[in-house]
């Protein structure tokens, strides 16, 4: 459902225990996507992480 990807979007963007749960795992298709802090924040939270994109 399309809509779908919205949703965790949105509830990602207004998470405020964005380390909690993590809303940095969620990625978008062709870039790493929103995120509720700053997007530099988000990569090195993946970074950290070891995470490593296909694209």
């Amino acid at each position: 459902n399309p809509g779908l990807a919205r949703a965790v979007g949105n509830a990602c963007h207004h998470n405020p225990l964005a380390l909690v749960l993590p809303c940095h795992r969620v990625v978008a298709a062709a870039s790493l996507g929103g995120f509720a802090g700053p997007a530099r924040i988000k990569q090195l939270l993946l970074l950290r992480e070891k995470v490593k994109a296909s694209r």
